[in-house]
Parts: C-alpha cells; sequence; structure tokens
C-alpha cells in the first residue's frame, strides 16, 4: 500500500531531495513536494509499530 510514513509523534516523514532516504523503510519511496515542504511517499508502507 502506498502513503506517507510518520514518525512516532504522527508526523510525515521530511526529506531534501533525496529518494534513497525515503527508501530506507519501505519497498520503495521518494521525495514528494506539499505545500508546506517535502515528505516522504513510500509504496509498501510499514506497518506502524
Amino acid at each position: 500500500k502506498g502513503g506517507y510514513p510518520v514518525d512516532s509523534k504522527g508526523c510525515k516523514i521530511s526529506c531534501v531531495i533525496n529518494n534513497e532516504y525515503c527508501s530506507r523503510d519501505c519497498t520503495s519511496g521518494y521525495c514528494y513536494f506539499l505545500r508546506w515542504g517535502l515528505a516522504c511517499w513510500c509504496d509498501g508502507v510499514p506497518p506502524q509499530r
């Protein structure tokens, strides 16, 4: 399933135009531009811990 991975506080994980960073916890991921900045978008989002 695709989506924005979140941290332990429920905040989207931000990135700085670095797809490798986004892919470390997902099947594949990339930096995606949002109104407020950049966040990781992932295919294969891991379940929340």
